[in-house]
């Protein structure tokens, strides 16, 4: 079933040549600096710029930036000094690709919350129109769906709900946030099929409990979920694999997909965060592509507790 899947929600195999890395690093008494680093390989851009991509932060306004050119790459690197909590954003403006409007932006948040307690959220936002296949899966798909549903639910809106459902959870395996499969698709493509099939069935279970809640038992439930991914399959196979560099109706009203990292240095110990946690750095991360914001605003977030002053 090799990138069968692919072909379930049309989405775009290869991502970008361009990254931008975010450190946001917190002192103690709540100052924090951030450092944006974009960054484009020199090779399949086809002569755009880092600014065909992002709308970059500008020296100004606190904010000092430097460009360095090298053989293989071009990097932009922004960095401000913010004197004690609060807020800002936009300095991370995903552009819609051939130099398009902004489609997505950020904001960044640092509060502290309670006595030695602190908390960084930065929220992603979609601003453009949200892809189509999100909210309206193809009528073929919704109509294999309902057919292979147990009878007791074999209704258009369970089938279209479920659809929906599959469709997102093929979006955020390929997006993220946390770890997508898109390098993996061109290096170990197996492996990325697995781990694609392992959340497509997490989603549609998920989605089946939020639909017919007890109707199912979960038997009946794991069974409908073994079924269901056996028939989008086949009809993926039916209709064909897009080829590797494909576009895709997601594609062409979307970014040029960069890779993101946001990473976080608190002066604390992280007690809560939805990222990935090192306690031996004590640092924060997450990685996504932009398009992840489709599905709704992300937020990325972590507390951390200080120690008592003496």
């Amino acid at each position: 079933m090799k990138r069968l899947l692919f072909a379930v929600a049309a989405m775009p195999l290869i991502a970008g040549c361009s990254r931008v890395a975010v450190t946001t690093e917190v002192k103690p008494d709540g100052s924090w600096t951030r450092q944006d680093v974009f960054t484009q390989a020199k090779s399949g851009m086809g002569g755009a710029q880092l600014s065909d991509v992002f709308t970059l932060p500008a020296q100004g306004a606190g904010w000092t930036a430097k460009k360095t050119v090298t053989v293989k790459e071009v990097t932009y690197t922004a960095s401000l000094k913010v004197k004690g909590p609060g807020q800002f954003g936009k300095d991370i403006m995903v552009r819609r690709k051939e130099k398009g409007p902004v489609l997505v932006t950020n904001t960044v948040v640092v509060r502290q919350i309670a006595p030695g307690r602190w908390q960084y959220t930065e929220t992603l936002h979609w601003a453009g129109d949200k892809p189509a296949e999100l909210a309206n899966p193809p009528a073929d798909a919704i109509a294999a769906i309902k057919g292979a549903l147990p009878a007791s639910i074999a209704t258009e809106a369970n089938a279209k709900a479920l659809a929906v459902g599959l469709v997102r959870g093929l979006w955020g395996a390929m997006f993220g946030p946390g770890q997508s499969v898109l390098p993996q698709l061109m290096l170990q493509p197996d492996a990325a099929e697995h781990i694609l099939l392992q959340r497509l069935g997490r989603s549609i279970d998920r989605t089946l409990g939020e639909t017919v809640g007890s109707r199912l038992t979960a038997e009946e439930r794991r069974a409908t979920v073994k079924k269901l991914i056996g028939v989008m399959s086949a009809q993926a196979q039916a209709k064909g694999s897009p080829e590797p560099g494909g576009s895709s109706s997601a594609s062409k009203d979307g970014t040029d997909m960069p890779s993101m990292t946001f990473t976080l240095k608190p002066p604390g110990t992280v007690v809560e965060t939805n990222g990935e946690s090192d306690e031996y750095a004590n640092e924060v991360w997450w990685t996504l592509y932009p398009e992840a914001a489709a599905l709704g605003d992300i937020v990325l977030k972590a507390t951390w507790k200080t120690a008592p002053p003496k």
